[in-house]
């Protein structure tokens, strides 16, 4: 069977155009044949050169060393090994979509669980990072391709995060400060350059002064509980005790399990009077005590 198909402008994406169709009868050894039928027949033709729409990657993780916000996904690259994350992708398309291939990722470590190409909606491809060292960074292109093979293209953000947040003291400063007043206002600052902090928890350590004027040698106990103060750069304490060395602990750690503990300078309360007695005065020359001159 052969279509014989008018010429024509092929620019628009529906045709519609009249065929003939010629069915030829079939051809003997002695190269006789049967007459052409000429059949009218009307059929639409869809071009189809709409790439698809690719919609945007989800990034589910599968424990605390991972953390997926957007289309990124931060990872600690000390200790996310044998950790997952799955990608999942939702494409659209007029005629329908063919497979979305997910990328094979250098830096996932030995042995590790990577990228496919998914024929069959939901799209989606499960990662398993591998052993050893894991450098896998940078964005990640994911490829979709239409039954009528256009394509288009998408991504997703690797970002290794092994470093620790930043702690650090202004109020108490390093050593040990007098004071003779019942309250202070701790001054402090965090940060993390990564997947962000998951908390800041300040812990009020005590010991009683063993060495008049100093907190040196003293056996430090937990004060209370600890108070999370996730965003904040300063707090008011105003039960100190006389007589009592404070010092207080940040333990800060990010979205992705790694921690800082950075523990302050010493505080000693002093609010107790000078007493003086008679042995504290000495009297020279004439003097009489208690009488007066």
């Amino acid at each position: 069977t052969a279509y014989e198909i008018p010429k024509r402008d092929w620019s628009s994406d529906v045709c519609s155009s009249d065929l003939r169709l010629a069915a030829n009868a079939v051809s003997d050894p002695a190269g006789n044949t049967g007459p052409t039928v000429l059949v009218d027949a009307t059929t639409t033709l869809t071009l189809d050169r709409v790439t698809p729409t690719t919609g945007s990657a989800s990034i589910s993780e599968s424990s605390t060393e991972l953390y997926a916000t957007g289309t990124t996904l931060y990872y600690n690259s000390a200790t996310a090994q044998s950790t997952s994350f799955t990608v999942t992708l939702a494409p659209t398309d007029g005629n329908g979509i063919a497979s979305v291939a997910f990328p094979v990722i250098t830096g996932l470590g030995t042995g590790a669980t990577n990228g496919a190409t998914d024929a069959t909606a939901p799209y989606s491809n499960a990662y398993v990072f591998g052993t050893g060292s894991l450098t896998a960074t940078g964005v990640q292109t994911i490829t979709v391709t239409d039954n009528a093979g256009n394509s288009a293209t998408t991504s997703f953000t690797l970002a290794a995060d092994g470093s620790a947040p930043s702690v650090t003291w202004t109020t108490p400063g390093a050593g040990t400060t007098l004071s003779s007043s019942s309250s202070i206002t701790l001054s402090f600052s965090t940060g993390d350059d990564g997947a962000g902090l998951a908390s800041v928890l300040l812990q009020r350590e005590k010991a009683q002064m063993s060495i008049p004027g100093s907190c040196a040698g003293v056996a430090w106990t937990a004060d209370g509980s600890a108070a999370n103060v996730l965003g904040a750069t300063s707090r008011l304490v105003e039960d100190l005790a006389s007589g009592y060395c404070y010092r207080w602990t940040i333990t800060a750690t990010d979205r992705v399990g790694n921690e800082t503990v950075s523990t302050s300078g010493a505080r000693l309360l002093d609010a107790t009077d000078p007493v003086f007695t008679a042995s504290d005065v000495t009297v020279s020359g004439d003097a009489e005590i208690g009488r007066a001159h």
